[in-house]
């Protein structure tokens, strides 16, 4: 049975006046979910805020993307300290969803920006229950694939022509590659490039889904085939689940400091 707290802050228990999270709780569709303790946005909080706080992003995003840079972390599109929209991650967000901001319909919402002097780093983030389809990187069917995001996903995809497809099955994946490649021309200008984008998919490990056939299916498969449609190169798409985070943590010399997200990563 999965505790609700009365309070999301009783849930969260870190950091819980910072803007950014206060922002995540005063809207109404996330409220009630910050308050479960299985909700992927306070774990995300929880553990990158720790590593952040801690002085070790640097060392996870070592050993996790195999690069080396000094970066910011963007939670919901707005570092720590932010309660409102970063300016550049809005911009592109016009230029990549103009149907959505015209019509104020909910926009591409990257769960964790790394923003670093050489890379961008986008990051997915699902958590959800053992058994379940794996579903979660799905176009929502109230939200539609709209034609202007033909000509900013048509060059990341090996068959273009089957765009529509495609990014209905991987869209919230592809999405957030569009948006990395826009936020990269803008910070890293002339250092900008398809090896500086990366793209990480955190989910549980624990998830499988059983088809009638029998045979599993987990988010580790899901992800190998998304990798499949995608131009990039393998060593900037990445995929991780949150057994693999809890093991680094509990490895970490410094693990002292991250007492509280080992406990709730367990």
């Amino acid at each position: 049975m999965v505790h609700v707290y009365s309070t999301w802050q009783e849930n969260v228990g870190i950091f819980c006046n910072d803007p950014a999270i206060c922002w995540k709780a005063s809207q109404p569709k996330d409220v009630a979910k910050l308050r479960s303790e299985n909700s992927e946005d306070a774990l995300t909080w929880q553990f990158f805020r720790s590593i952040e706080a801690g002085g070790l992003v640097s060392a996870w995003a070592k050993h996790f993307l195999a690069i080396e840079d000094q970066f910011r972390l963007y939670y919901w599109q707005r570092l720590p300290d932010q309660g409102s929209l970063d300016a550049d991650i809005d911009r592109c967000l016009a230029t990549i969803e103009p149907y959505h901001t015209a019509e104020g319909r909910q926009r591409t919402e990257t769960d964790l920006i790394l923003r670093g002097a050489r890379h961008v780093v986008m990051v997915e983030v699902k958590l959800g229950y053992k058994e379940r389809e794996i579903t979660g990187w799905q176009q929502s069917p109230t939200s539609p694939i709209v034609p202007h995001y033909e000509k900013h996903a048509k060059p990341l995809l090996v068959r273009a022509e089957d765009w529509r497809v495609t990014l209905a099955r991987f869209a919230q994946l592809y999405k957030n590659l569009m948006l990395g490649h826009c936020l990269a021309e803008k910070w890293l200008g002339d250092d900008a490039g398809t090896q500086k984008v990366h793209l990480l998919a955190i989910a549980n490990g624990a998830t499988v889904y059983r088809k009638s056939s029998g045979d599993e299916w987990t988010y580790a498969d899901e992800f190998a085939a998304f990798q499949e449609t995608c131009v990039m190169g393998r060593g900037n798409l990445h995929f991780a689940t949150w057994q693999d985070l809890h093991k680094w943590a509990s490895e970490e010399q410094q693990q002292a400091r991250l007492d509280f997200v080992l406990t709730r990563l367990r």
